[in-house]
Formats: C-alpha cells, sequence, structure tokens
C-alpha cells in the first residue's frame, strides 16, 4: 500500500549563487498557499445602476503587494556569505541568518533583479526536484524488488 507521508512538508534547499553566497529556499505547500489566498483574496460586491437598472456586481480584489510579501517570506528560508546595500541608508548589510527578515528580503526581491532571478531560478529547480522525487517515489512503490510489477489483488 502507498502511504503518502509528505502532507504539509515543505521541501527546503541551499542553492548557491554566483560569485558567492548561499540562500536557502522552500517549496511552499498548498496549504501555505491557501492561507496566503485567504489572506490577500477578497471578494466584493457592489449594486450599481447599469444601463438605469440595479445590477449587482461581484468581484475578487486581489493585493499583490501582500501577496508577493508573504509568499516569498515564506520560501526564503535562510541566507548566509554574502551583503547588500540597503537603498535608502546605504548601510552594507551581512547576510546572516539573523538578517534574513521580511523587510530584507522584500528590499532584494523588489529592488535586485539579479536576486529576483536566482530566487526565482532556484524555486523552479526545487519544484522539478520535488515533482522528480514524486515521480521516482510512485515508480518504486509500484514495482517489487525484482524490478516486476507488483499485483494488487
Amino acid at each position: 500500500m502507498n502511504c503518502l507521508e509528505d502532507l504539509g512538508v515543505a521541501k527546503e534547499k541551499w542553492f548557491f549563487m554566483e560569485g558567492g553566497g548561499k540562500v536557502q529556499f522552500r517549496t511552499v505547500p498548498p496549504a501555505e498557499f491557501r492561507k496566503i489566498q485567504k489572506a490577500t483574496v477578497h471578494h466584493k460586491v457592489d449594486f450599481k445602476k447599469v444601463e438605469g437598472t440595479p445590477a449587482r456586481l461581484e468581484y475578487t480584489k486581489t493585493d499583490e503587494d501582500l501577496q508577493n510579501e508573504m509568499f516569498w517570506d515564506y520560501a526564503i528560508v535562510s541566507w548566509d556569505e554574502f551583503a547588500f546595500r540597503h537603498p535608502e541608508t546605504k548601510e552594507q548589510i551581512l547576510c546572516t541568518s539573523d538578517t534574513c527578515t521580511k523587510e530584507n528580503k522584500m528590499l532584494l526581491i523588489t529592488q535586485s533583479s539579479k536576486f529576483m532571478k536566482f530566487a526565482n531560478d532556484s524555486l523552479k529547480e526545487l519544484s522539478e526536484d520535488e515533482s522528480n522525487e514524486a515521480e521516482a517515489e510512485a515508480k518504486n512503490s509500484s514495482t517489487s524488488q525484482f524490478g516486476d510489477p507488483v499485483s494488487e489483488g
């Protein structure tokens, strides 16, 4: 019997930046993504006259800034061995686990195209790794120790 044991588990992995430094990312599991959506997507209803006739208008309004902030705050777990200069204070910030704050994550994601590309590429690779592992696990659970398909019945 196949038993899924990865419920609510986010896959984490360190990625190394060209030129030095590393960042730990994790996938955003469906339950966490639903929390983000619940906090950032709001259903609205308006009543307006359309060509003189009262009408009920339903639509959704998404706070995309908050959605991005919550996503990246969850996806970026930690970082180390690199630095960046704060755009306003010009202070150099050494990236350690202590400086991996929501504010600093958002500074890098929103103001560094190099970091944004690195983050997107890393999450894509992490997602592909997770998918490949799931496929391999499914294949292994459907064959016997001799490589023959397992019969169920």
